[in-house]
């Protein structure tokens, strides 16, 4: 457990900007995603997925905060190269009610899940 969040604490590279922090997540690690949606981010931050495939455990639950999921594309062919693989048995990202409309997902490709993006 202690590797686990040590590596989760080397992965997370933050980016001040005015108004948002970036957090940078490798797929080797799919549950930081939701563990920094938890503990870390908040309105306005962004969640950046480096190029793989994301098998998740968990359903990835926004919890009401106003966030971007940004995945990743090939520069040259527009290949969208960020996938959140939900191994059939979930659904991929759970939002509640009460998100914002500001709240986005870019460049993911979203697969294997039991409904996809629900509300």
């Amino acid at each position: 457990m202690i590797r686990w969040l040590l590596a989760m604490v080397v992965l997370f590279t933050g980016v001040r900007g005015v108004a948002a922090e970036t957090y940078v997540v490798s797929p080797e690690f799919p549950g930081a995603i939701q563990s920094l949606i938890d503990l870390v981010v908040k309105d306005g931050d962004i969640i950046q997925l480096e190029p793989g495939t994301y098998r998740l455990e968990n359903t990835i639950e926004l919890n009401g905060i106003t966030i971007t999921i940004r995945g990743s594309s090939n520069p040259t062919t527009g290949d969208l190269e960020t996938v959140i693989d939900g191994q059939g048995q979930r659904i991929g990202l759970l939002m509640s009610w009460a998100a914002s409309p500001l709240t986005s997902f870019e460049d993911l490709v979203i697969e294997n899940c039991l409904g996809g993006i629900d509300r």
